[in-house]
Order: structure tokens, then sequence, then C-alpha cells
């Protein structure tokens, strides 16, 4: 199986941003989490995979998540069937 390309998008990235590359075919994105662009992800009606990105470095990044907020972030995507929807993983 060839490797998967999760696109970085950051979460201040415009909806423009977003369907712009999603014109070119992409649909696996590495996006940091409790962001707007994270949300979109979560909620947009197309096939598309996402990597959560804690925001843990750099160390004092002003964004950084708690570590409940991020928690509660990741436990937004369960669906109600107990699958993860289009989560595919989450970085620590």
């Amino acid at each position: 199986m060839p490797p998967i390309f999760y696109l970085a998008i950051g979460g201040r990235s415009t909806l423009a941003d977003l369907h712009l590359v999603l014109e070119t075919g992409q649909r696996h994105f590495l996006v940091p989490a409790g962001t707007l662009m994270a949300e979109r992800l979560r909620c947009i009606n197309q096939d598309v995979r996402v990597v959560l990105d804690s925001g843990a470095w750099p160390i004092h990044n002003p964004q950084r998540l708690t570590l409940e907020q991020y928690a509660a972030e990741i436990l937004r995507w369960r669906q109600p069937d107990g699958s993860w929807g289009r989560l595919d993983w989450f970085a620590s």
C-alpha cells in the first residue's frame, strides 16, 4: 500500500483554501484540533480523512489546548455508532 500524504492545513485557513485543495483531489488533512478548519472538516459533506494535531509544538504555543480540551475535541469526532467517522488518528 502506498503512503498517504496528509496535507497540513492551518487552523486559520479560509474556506476558499479548503475548496481549492479539494478541487485538486486532496482528501487527507492534518489540522490543529479545536480550530475552525477542524470543525469544517468534521462537518463537511465530502469523503475526507483527518489527523488532529494537538498543537503541542512549539512548547510555548499560546493557542495550545489543555489536555482536557484536546481530549474533548477528539471525542467530538466520535459517531453515535461508536466509529470515529472521518478521524484517522490524532497526534499526542
